[in-house]
C-alpha cells in the first residue's frame, strides 16, 4: 500500500480515474515526443527516463520499447493497474519504502510508483538521465510548484535532459488543468543548476479542454522547453 498521500492533492485525480473522466490521456505517443527525441537521447544509449505523472500513458511503453529504463510517478492506482494490463505486462509490487507502492516488470526497466509526488524522496526514485513532462508540470497546485521542482531537481543526474511540456495563457474563468506555467514559474527552480532552451511555440492549439478554449485567453498557446542539468 502506497504511503500516506494528501487527500485534497491527489483524491480530485483518483476520481477522474474511477470515472473514467481520463480525457487527458492519449491514445497515440506524443508528436513532441517523436519529434524532439533526440534532444531527450542524443544518442543510442539507453537511459534512465522519469515520468511523473504518468497516468497509464503510452509513452512509457514507447521509450520502453526503445531500451530505456522508464520510471513513472502516479497516485492513481487505477492507472497503474490498467497500464499494466493494456500493454499484457506481467509485474510485482513492493512496499519496501515508506512513501510509495513499487509495481515493476521483472527486468526491473519499467517500474511504477503509486505515490504521492510532492511526498516522494529524490532517494527512492534515484538519479535519471531524462525526464519527459507533458502535462506534469501544468497539473501542478501552485502552492506545491517548488516541492515538485525540488523533487525533479534532486533526481537529475549531471547532464540529465528535461523535456518540459508547458501551455501558457493570460488570465481567465478557466479553473482547471493545464494551468498556465510560464518561463518566470519555473526558471527560478531552474536556472541555477541547469541550462534552459526554448525549442518552439504552438500558438492556439486545438486540443486542449474544451472549457479552456471557450474562453479565448489571450496569449494561449503550447510550449516546449529543454532543460540540461550541468
Amino acid at each position: 500500500m502506497a504511503g500516506e498521500m494528501d487527500k485534497e492533492r491527489v483524491g480530485s485525480w483518483e476520481q477522474k480515474w474511477s470515472e473514467g473522466k481520463i480525457n487527458f490521456h492519449k491514445q497515440e505517443v506524443h508528436p513532441d515526443l517523436k519529434r524532439w527525441y533526440d534532444k531527450l537521447v542524443p544518442d543510442d544509449r539507453p537511459r534512465t527516463v522519469l515520468v511523473p505523472l504518468c497516468g497509464k500513458s503510452v509513452d512509457m511503453m514507447w521509450l520502453y520499447s526503445k531500451g530505456h529504463t522508464v520510471i513513472g510517478i502516479e497516485c492513481a492506482e487505477k492507472a497503474i493497474l490498467d497500464f499494466f494490463a493494456e500493454n499484457k505486462l506481467d509485474f510485482t509490487t513492493s512496499s519496501s519504502v515508506p512513501e510509495a507502492t513499487l509495481y515493476q516488470t521483472a527486468d526491473g526497466r519499467l517500474r511504477l510508483y503509486r505515490a504521492d509526488i510532492c511526498r516522494l524522496s529524490g532517494e527512492t526514485i534515484g538519479a535519471v538521465d531524462g525526464i519527459w513532462d507533458r502535462a506534469s508540470y501544468v497539473a501542478m497546485n501552485v502552492e506545491d510548484r517548488p516541492k515538485y521542482a525540488a523533487l525533479l531537481r534532486s533526481v537529475m543526474a549531471p547532464g540529465c535532459r528535461y523535456l518540459l511540456s508547458t501551455v501558457e495563457y493570460g488570465p481567465c474563468e478557466f479553473r482547471g488543468t493545464p494551468r498556465s506555467v510560464t518561463p518566470a514559474d519555473f526558471r527560478p527552480e531552474f536556472e541555477s543548476v541547469a541550462d534552459i532552451e526554448h525549442l518552439y511555440s504552438h500558438p492556439q492549439p486545438d486540443d486542449l479542454p474544451p472549457g479552456l478554449l471557450r474562453c479565448s485567453p489571450a496569449g494561449l498557446q503550447e510550449n516546449l522547453y529543454l532543460i540540461v542539468r550541468r
